[in-house]
Formats: structure tokens, sequence, C-alpha cells
């Protein structure tokens, strides 16, 4: 069962690993991570430059929608008819 309050043994050690690396608490960790994902993956894996997001949703709202396979085309694949 999933228990509601965070484990307090696991909180505090969250919160002494924060500032022994210089975070004031945990939060302000856990912000700076998450900035950090998104940069990371914002790069583009096969060109290694980074791509904002607005970018990458207008890059990929310009491509043609992918096509829908015809009813027939499922039957086909499916039952063999």
């Amino acid at each position: 069962m999933i228990s509601e309050q965070p484990d307090p043994e696991l909180q505090a050690e969250s919160e002494a690993i924060a500032k022994n690396s210089g975070f004031k608490h945990f939060a302000e960790y856990d912000d700076v991570a998450a900035n950090i994902l998104m940069v990371v993956a914002g790069i583009d894996p096969l060109t290694k430059r980074y791509t904002a997001p607005q970018t990458a949703v207008k890059k990929w709202s310009r491509r043609s929608p992918p096509t829908r396979p015809s009813l027939r085309r499922i039957r086909r694949n499916c039952y063999g008819t």
C-alpha cells in the first residue's frame, strides 16, 4: 500500500544530501534537477544540438500527418480476407 506521507528517514536523508551539495533545501535541488532534465531532453540525439521546445513543436507540426491504414488493409492483416 502506498503511503500518503513520505518516509521521514528518507526525507531527512534527502535534505542532508541537498544541503551538503550546496542547496538550501531539497525543493531547491529538485527544481535545479528538473531544469537540467528539460535542457537535456531538448538535445537532439542525432545532431547533438539543443532545440528549444517551441522550435521542436513547430517543426513537428509542419510535418504531414501520418497516413492512417485503411479499414480494408486492417481487415486483410487481421483476418486474412
